[in-house]
């Protein structure tokens, strides 16, 4: 398999589906290989990508940033980096949930903490106007409620 260019933009590598004829939808910045090392928790694969000049603001086939693949996932050691490498720590996906929203509904208590650290808003409402404080007391994440409280 021929290796991707790691700085793809629109109309790079196409996204698997659709069928035969459908138009191939393209991702956006970073490609699927960033998101790939981003979901598996590939550490050095992942720095690999943002060395070589990766977007850490960028977007899957879906317009969530990669942010959200590693909240979700539990990556805190690449919510770091990735905030290091200029990650916006409060961006908005399309339904208006933030990283750490969705970090604290998975109940990954050691990414919330990096968000915070790098510098994450937690006053930030969602469209049900809940922060990720209210999430976690009504998902019972106890200890991400405790770091939010602070």
């Amino acid at each position: 398999m021929a290796k991707r260019k790691l700085d793809e933009v629109e109309g790079g590598p196409a996204v698997k589906g659709g069928g035969p004829g459908a138009p191939a939808k393209a991702l956006k910045k970073g490609g699927a290989d960033f998101f790939d090392a981003a979901e598996w928790g590939k550490a050095e694969k992942f720095q690999e990508f943002l060395d070589q000049g990766v977007d850490p603001n960028s977007v899957d086939e879906d317009d969530d940033p990669v942010l959200f693949t590693l909240c979700m996932k539990g990556h805190a050691g690449l919510v770091e980096r990735l905030l290091a490498s200029g990650a916006e720590p409060s961006r908005l996906n399309d339904v208006g949930f933030t990283g750490l929203m969705i970090a604290t509904r998975q109940g990954h208590a050691s990414v919330v903490k990096a968000l915070l650290a790098g510098g994450a808003d937690p006053s930030v409402k969602n469209p049900q106007g809940e922060t990720a404080l209210d999430i976690a007391h009504k998902e019972g994440k106890g200890e991400c409620a405790a770091l939010l409280a602070c």
